[in-house]
């Protein structure tokens, strides 16, 4: 057997130093030197893995963290770094790494919510839960698990629940940031006729966030109360050549919702007029971060050089590349919001677009800061940050109309910019992947078996909700209902799903629950199955509408007034239908939802001439004019731009 030799302590503490500093390269030479001298020493191997995260290269890392598993079988930080990046690469076997983590050290509560967020993201919905509570029994009132707790039950479609235990812990801790902010993200899918205290609860998070210490980590953070605002972040100015700085910031640069519609925006921004810089606050990264890549380095040319999508067109890397390679990418999730800012600052960026809002990973100890002169929020949350320091807030006047008073206006802590005929821009799948929409497949529609469907998550389907569906099939005769949601794979979920049902008057012979799809190819012939999709409230689906459009299947949704109880995250339908001419399927009220959905259901003619039309319709409307709308959002960045330069 051969000897094992320790690392030398010069390497270790040389090594140290570089990871100090971010000299990620230096350090991962460092490492592979100690590595090369101590092949079996699990601190070499150990050293390696730390180098390859801070390049960003986790395929690479996982090895060296799986070694260390294998010297060190007894030790739990090393199965926690495993577990790390098996989630970063979205691997299965993260939850049993860290469940192994939690074995070894019980008495570790950061074990804990590791294991917990991944089983969050594997949808085990209820042992989730589970563990929050018994961990809840050993470390009441932690606000990680308070938070992991909430977002189980929210998922489950329990967004009442969740409440109720943010409440609780929001109670006895009112300034902590992190409680607060899911506690808005939470509001947005109750059902409310008055949307004043969700308006409140955003503007008060909003202060909270202005008197945060911005070098205390996000994950834990609670307000300073007091505290000045830091000092010494300048931005400034266009480039020399005339050209405005845009920066996009967001966690969500990967396969998930915000990419189909901020893709776009990316690739089709006028060069000549602006230069486009991603901030990429989340470490994982996929073959969408490497198409948004493209787009970001060679903008308009990136959908010619698809062909090479393999391949470093451009000069732009993969994951494999290692820390800030690719061009106008910036990697900024191990950073605190001062040094993320400072990164900002020195890039000179004019105008920030942050495309979380309070969902998780945004970045508010970043944007309180303002490390550019215009801050913009996009796309990615469906209400006012609340945070001052943004400056704008990017809609429609069919999202946020023009009502008398104007409370959509005053629902906001930002200028509402209404970018007309619709705030978003959808990327569909490739013809390929769609395959066949609902008019193309053979099959006509049965006017004594009409098929109703939706495939939002469960989050966003409300008692309420559940309960109009409910009518909607008493309506008519011999139709049924598909609801299809990844939270449905659990079946604890599912007799849940039942229960809840059942409650709501509905017929649960007529309703067939599905789970989630392997594949996106799967996902979308999934829409081949139904005739109609009924929109959720009051939170309404986006992605699904536009999924559910392009697959030539009609959307009938909810659009109430501001005035009356309606919101943005509400009326984001009406604005899709617009864009394909489908205005009359946007109900102001929950009778005219039912009624709107029976009367296209007893329409075959009609029902069938959608099937045929809507997908053409679609890819032929604003929605998916990508030059267009880049356009058009470019020109409102310049009018607020300008705006700025007048004041």
């Amino acid at each position: 057997m051969r000897n094992r030799v320790a690392v030398s302590a010069g390497i270790v503490k040389q090594f140290q130093q570089a990871m100090s500093l971010e000299r990620f390269a230096q350090a991962r030479t460092l490492a592979e030197q100690a590595l090369a001298a101590s092949p079996d020493d699990a601190v070499a191997h150990d050293m390696v893995r730390s180098a390859l995260v801070g390049l960003s290269m986790y395929e690479a890392a996982l090895g060296s963290a799986r070694r260390v598993t294998e010297l060190l079988p007894m030790h739990a930080g090393g199965w926690s770094s495993y577990g790390a990046i098996l989630g970063v690469l979205e691997r299965e076997g993260a939850a049993a790494a860290f469940a192994r983590a939690v074995e070894l050290e019980p008495e570790q509560v950061g074990f804990r919510l590791e294991l917990i967020t991944a089983l969050l993201n594997a949808r085990r919905l209820a042992e989730a839960e589970a563990a929050c509570r018994l961990a809840l029994e050993r470390w009441p009132g932690e606000t990680g698990l308070v938070f992991r707790l909430a977002a189980a039950l929210s998922e489950q479609g329990r967004p009442g629940d969740a409440a109720a235990e943010l409440g609780a812990a929001l109670f006895k801790d009112p300034a902590n940031l992190h409680l607060a902010m899911t506690m808005c993200a939470n509001s947005n899918y109750a059902w409310c006729e008055d949307q004043a205290a969700n308006i409140a609860r955003h503007k008060n998070f909003g202060r909270l966030v202005m008197l945060a210490d911005p070098r205390t980590p996000m994950k834990h953070a609670k307000p300073k109360m007091g505290g000045a605002m830091p000092t010494g972040l300048k931005a400034g100015g266009r480039g020399k050549d005339g050209r405005l700085r845009v920066g996009f910031l967001s966690s969500d640069f990967r396969a998930h919702s915000v990419a189909w519609f901020i893709e776009p925006v990316l690739m089709h921004l006028d060069r000549s007029k602006f230069e486009v810089i991603a901030y990429s606050s989340d470490p994982r990264e996929d073959e969408v971060t490497r198409r948004l890549q493209r787009a970001v380095a060679l903008g308009p040319m990136a959908e010619k050089s698809e062909e090479g999508a393999g391949a470093n067109a451009g000069g732009v890397g993969g994951t494999g590349g290692g820390g800030n390679a690719v061009k106008g990418w910036r990697r900024v999730a191990m950073m605190d919001g001062y040094r993320a800012a400072k990164l900002i600052v020195d890039d000179r960026v004019d105008v920030l677009v942050e495309l979380n809002g309070l969902t998780a990973g945004g970045r508010w100890d970043l944007l309180r800061l303002k490390p550019a002169p215009i801050q913009i929020t996009y796309c990615g949350y469906p209400n006012t940050t609340g945070i001052p320091s943004v400056d704008y807030r990017v809609v429609d006047s069919a999202t946020d109309p023009v009502e008398e008073g104007d409370p959509a206006q005053k629902a906001c802590v930002e200028k509402l910019i209404r970018l007309d005929p619709c705030f978003l821009c959808y990327r569909p799948a490739s013809s390929t992947v769609m395959g066949l929409s609902r008019g193309e497949c053979g099959r006509g529609v049965d006017s004594g078996a009409v098929v109703f469907g939706s495939f939002n998550n469960l989050t966003k389907v409300s008692d309420v909700c559940l309960s109009a569906w409910g009518r909607v099939l008493r309506e008519v005769a011999g139709s049924t209902l598909v609801i299809k949601s990844p939270a449905l794979a659990d079946e604890s979920v599912r007799a849940l799903s039942e229960k809840r049902l059942a409650t709501a008057g509905v017929d649960l012979s007529r309703v067939r629950l599905l789970g989630g799809e392997k594949s996106t190819a799967e996902h979308l012939g999934r829409y081949r199955e139904i005739d109609i999709a009924l929109d959720t409230f009051p939170y309404a689906g986006t992605t699904t509408t536009c999924e559910a459009l392009v697959m030539g299947v009609p959307v009938v949704c909810l659009c109430r007034a501001f005035g009356k109880g309606g919101s943005h995250a509400e009326r984001v339908g009406a604005s899709l239908l617009r864009c394909v001419g489908l205005e009359d399927l946007a109900a102001g009220s929950i009778d005219e939802f039912v009624q709107r959905a029976a009367d296209l259901a007893r329409d075959t003619q009609k029902l069938e001439e959608l099937h045929r039309t809507l997908r053409g319709r679609l890819m032929g409307s604003a929605l998916c004019d990508g030059p267009g709308h880049a356009r058009r959002f470019g020109e409102a960045i310049v009018q607020a731009w300008n705006s700025l330069a007048g004041s």
